[in-house]
């Protein structure tokens, strides 16, 4: 389905569908997702869990369409901050936690292709995407489910770096949320201790 937004640029839609009910992080190779047109019948792309040795452990997925493959992981990191290692082809692209705003809210930036990338959460909780400042993709997710649905400019989507950068961010997103629940919960059970 193509749809027009507030500034009538064409995007595509499709939904991001779970298939593996496990947590996310649990077994090598099975297919997590499957990207799929909005009638649910045509799968366009697979994102599974994958492994790299310089990333940390269960941390690492990949995307697979039309034959073409990329991976995005973790870099080992510091306790509040992550750098993210994206392969594609023999093509290695780092991006990293925004530093001011990973504190508050997903943020990403990077550099692909000469171009400046950010991914980072808007107000509404929903995920954008955006090459040079300007928006290319937008992810919605599912509040009820860790399924999302994803709208992305046409003619991004015919770029495999975009698409699958896009999809997988995704996957990162989650382990953010879950990850930031945690610490959520350790600060508050120091607070708990210090007023006792």
């Amino acid at each position: 389905m193509v749809k027009a937004d507030r500034v009538n640029r064409w995007y595509l839609e499709w939904t991001f569908k779970r298939v593996y009910s496990r947590y996310i992080n649990s077994l090598k190779g099975v297919i997590i997702y499957l990207c799929c047109r909005l009638n649910g019948q045509t799968i366009i792309a697979k994102v599974m869990r994958a492994s790299n040795s310089g990333n940390e452990a269960g941390k690492t997925f990949a995307v697979e369409q039309n034959g073409e493959h990329a991976t995005l992981g973790i870099k080992k990191r510091s306790l509040f901050f992550a750098d993210y290692r994206f392969h594609m082809n023999t093509k290695e692209f780092i991006l990293k936690d925004n530093p001011i705003n990973s504190l508050l809210y997903f943020c990403v930036d990077g550099t692909v292709l000469g171009k400046k990338i950010r991914i980072e959460e808007n107000w509404d909780k929903e995920i954008e995407v955006k090459l040079d400042r300007r928006k290319v993709a937008l992810i919605k997710p599912n509040t009820l489910s860790l399924e999302a649905t994803i709208f992305m400019e046409e003619e991004a989507s015919r770029h495999f770096l975009l698409f699958s950068l896009t999809c997988l961010m995704y996957v990162m997103f989650i382990i953010y949320k879950d990850e930031s629940k945690i610490i959520e919960r350790l600060m508050d059970e120091l607070l708990d201790e210090g007023e006792e």
